[in-house]
């Protein structure tokens, strides 16, 4: 998370309002330029849905863990 955290502070203006350059490989999505802001913020909304899901997830697997077996 600390990683995470210096890149975006080292962050500017400029670089958010900047797009990306397009590739030329083949591939998803295709070679286009898009806005350096609406990827990362899109790669940071897909990480806090994978964080909701497995902490969902741990606490049902927890949930199940703790049921005293049948006697």
């Amino acid at each position: 998370m600390a990683t995470v955290r210096l890149v975006l502070d080292r962050l500017s203006d400029e670089t958010l309002m900047s797009h990306t350059t397009p590739v030329t490989e083949p591939g998803w999505p295709g070679p286009e330029s898009y806005p350096v802001r609406e990827c990362l913020l899109g790669i940071l909304d897909e990480e806090g849905q994978h964080r909701l899901d497995a902490e969902r997830d741990l606490d049902v697997l927890g949930s199940r863990g703790s049921r005293q077996p049948p006697s």
